[in-house]
């Protein structure tokens, strides 16, 4: 693709990207009502289990973003579709496994969300938990996800689950190829899915509550999702079956109730608890307590071992001058300052992560609107730059072009050397349309920031917990209309 092609293309998806997102918050979090077919149903797992490729199979489209797009939203993403009559919103979350996000940030990010949406009368109907089938066995990040579900949703709302296994292989599963092709694998998988179901370490107490353990693009032998025409393609094999998932998730839901309570919804508003005192916030605060403990005692283990050391050193030298003891002195001076700076920056970490779990609801919310106000600023600026530099080639090939037809005259530049006008008309459509493209985008980010901050006004001021984020709320509409 051509440079300047991109920065406009790119400028162009951000600014849809956003619009398509602030639509979906504004009805998560009550800002604007969701019509009254709506289903909200969270998407849950770890990284990498599938949520994003289930999403998109129900959808529709592809729900993947890349980084510079990514990195200017929420970390939740919220996708809608219709179904039977159904306003369908996906809310796809983000895995307890993050390499980029610790737990504490993860849970004060979901919990924000859900919290607000909560306080707005907004309920969640069901919840998509997915998990990898082709995993050899359930490490400690899966368990800690499953942990973080049931402690986030509670017992009340086990009824409102799927457990949804991916990756069985077949097209589009996410596995090998040939990971149907033979009995003995397909055994194998069964056997994962049996003691899933049955250790109570994993999904047993939560089916022993009401909820359903279903697959996901399960292939039989011949290649062909089990019930599937051999006609249709991967795709439309893949959407049928995270549509039929959804359509039990929902008939589930209607047979058991309606929408759920979730455990931490209860917590932070109807109890007013701070995260750390929520039933997931135990839970990670727990984690940062042991892993501060263990800071400490690797601290106290490696400075004896480097006074056990300078010591023996200076005993071999006792008997030498005073400047090998004193060398020896400073040495475990270094190791000792070097060390407390390790211990005092893995500590810090620590710290910030309990200030996190310490927040109430509507400190979590100012938090996550500086969090998307500093995102939005910083795509904003990278989009402008990015402009910029097609601005400088513009400028340059027009020198360029003057320069040539000078060189012309004189007879001293050869022709394949001068830039052609078709070539100089080309860069300025490309930076014409950058220049829409940004000014689009600035429109809306502009929109979206002054709602945050009439939101966030508003949210203080008023008895009800109003949304930070999906107050985008009278600008942002305007925007969007």
């Amino acid at each position: 693709m051509d440079e300047s092609n991109g920065t406009k293309e790119e400028a162009e998806i951000a600014r849809e990207h956003i619009e398509e997102q602030a639509k979906g918050f504004l009805a998560f979090t009550g800002v604007q009502r969701p019509p009254p077919n709506a289903v909200f149903l969270l998407v849950m797992g770890m990284t990498g289990s599938g949520k994003s490729s289930f999403v998109s199979s129900c959808t529709g489209r592809d729900v993947v973003v890349g980084h510079g797009l990514q990195s200017c939203t929420s970390d939740i993403m919220i996708f809608d579709f219709d179904l039977d009559g159904h306003k369908v919103y996906l809310v796809d979350t983000p895995g307890f496994n993050d390499t980029h996000k610790s737990d504490a940030e993860t849970l004060a990010t979901v919990a924000t969300y859900l919290g607000t949406s909560f306080a707005q009368n907004i309920f969640i109907h069901g919840i998509l938990y997915l998990h990898r089938i082709s995993d050899n066995k359930v490490g400690g990040s899966a368990r800690r996800n499953i942990d973080m579900l049931k402690a986030m949703i509670g017992e009340a709302a086990y009824t409102n689950v799927a457990l949804v296994t991916t990756m069985w292989g077949g097209a589009g599963g996410g596995g090998s190829p040939t990971m149907m092709s033979t009995m003995e694998m397909r055994e194998i998988l069964l056997r994962r899915e049996e003691e899933l179901g049955t250790d109570r370490s994993f999904f047993a107490e939560l089916i022993e509550g009401g909820a359903r353990l279903v697959r996901h693009g399960d292939f039989d032998n011949s290649g062909r999702a089990i019930g599937s025409s051999a006609r249709e393609t991967d795709d439309e094999l893949l959407r049928a079956s995270a549509l039929a998932i959804v359509r039990q998730l929902i008939s589930q839901s209607r047979a058991t109730g309606g929408p759920a309570v979730l455990l931490i919804q209860h917590e932070l508003v109807e109890e007013k608890r701070r995260l750390e005192q929520t039933s997931a916030g135990i839970i990670v605060r727990g984690d940062l307590d042991r892993t501060a403990a263990d800071y400490m005692g690797q601290l106290i283990a490696l400075k004896d071992m480097i006074r056990s050391k300078t010591q023996a050193a200076a005993t071999v030298t006792a008997m030498g001058t005073q400047q090998s003891a004193t060398s020896a002195s400073n040495e475990e001076n270094r190791e000792d300052a070097d060390l407390e700076t390790e211990f005092k920056e893995k500590l810090a970490t620590v710290d910030e992560e309990r200030q996190v779990l310490g927040s109430g609801l509507q400190t979590l919310q100012r938090k996550e609107q500086e969090s998307l106000t500093q995102k939005l600023e910083a795509a904003e600026e990278r989009f402008r730059a990015e402009l910029e530099l097609k601005e400088r080639r513009l400028v340059e090939l027009e020198r360029s072009l003057q320069q040539a037809r000078r060189a012309r005259l004189r007879k001293t530049e050869p022709a394949d050397k001068q830039p052609t006008p078709p070539q100089l008309s080309r860069v300025k459509e490309e930076v014409r349309k950058g220049r829409r493209a940004l000014a689009g985008l600035k429109h809306t980010i502009d929109g979206v920031k002054e709602g945050l901050a009439t939101g966030l006004a508003t949210s203080m001021s008023s008895a009800v917990v109003t949304t930070v984020v999906g107050a985008i709320a009278t600008t942002m509409v305007c925007v969007l209309m």
